[in-house]
């Protein structure tokens, strides 16, 4: 009885199961196969959140790059839109294609400068303005025609008849006087008698510069700069 107990002892798992029949061994082979998958399924689990990371991290880096890009072009877009396209002879000749037969008594850029406001007179002294794009130098509107009475109306013929240098010449005499500075107002008148052509100038520093010239033989009279900037 003793050698048995001992043999019984010392038989390995394996063996009993032989010796139990094929369907215990069965049984342990199946143990054996689902603790190998739960092991390798654990494995490849833990592997998927660092991947989701790092593919959710990938796709964020183009997105951020795009943003950039249309940013930097905004403030582009937004500082080109500061300058003026449009000359003031452009816009004078804008004008007065927009009224016939008128002759350009005063030009002054208007709201940020983003438009000129023109003035022209046609052959019987009646006023009309006429606003242009300064960015592409179409006409915002229609002209309008001001409520001039008879005695202004005559105070435009006379300036105009007086006048042998016009608004283009003005125009070349101003910036002459103050080197590259831009004219801000330019606009015909009458000084103790003296039809001239008078008007504002920008310089880079951003001062202003008063002009007025003989409109009849384009001399300088006065070139003065703003004392209160």
């Amino acid at each position: 009885m003793s050698k048995n107990r001992e043999t019984s002892q010392t038989t390995s798992p394996l063996a009993v199961a032989r010796w139990r029949g094929p369907r215990q061994l069965v049984a342990v082979s199946a143990v054996t196969m689902l603790a190998l998958a739960g092991c390798s399924g654990t494995g490849s689990d833990s592997e998927s959140p660092n991947a989701s990371s790092q593919e959710a991290t990938s796709s964020s880096q183009p997105a951020m790059t795009q943003s950039s890009d249309s940013g930097a072009g905004a403030e582009a877009s937004s500082s080109g839109s500061d300058s003026q396209s449009v000359s003031l002879e452009d816009a004078g000749d804008a004008a007065l294609k927009e009224v016939p037969d008128s002759t350009v008594i005063s030009l002054e850029t208007e709201n940020n400068e983003t438009q000129w406001e023109v003035q022209v007179v046609t052959s019987d002294g009646t006023e009309h303005e006429v606003s242009i794009s300064a960015e592409d130098g179409s006409v915002i509107g229609s002209p309008t025609e001001e409520s001039d009475d008879a005695q202004d109306k005559k105070k435009h013929q006379k300036r105009v008849d007086a006048a042998t240098v016009d608004f283009k010449e003005a125009a070349a005499k101003f910036r002459d006087a103050v080197p590259e500075a831009r004219i801000a107002e330019l606009g015909l008148d009458d000084e103790h008698g003296t039809t001239v052509w008078e008007g504002d100038l920008i310089d880079g520093d951003g001062a202003k510069h008063e002009v007025q010239i003989d409109a009849r033989s384009g001399d300088v009279i006065t070139n003065s700069k703003d004392s209160d900037d």
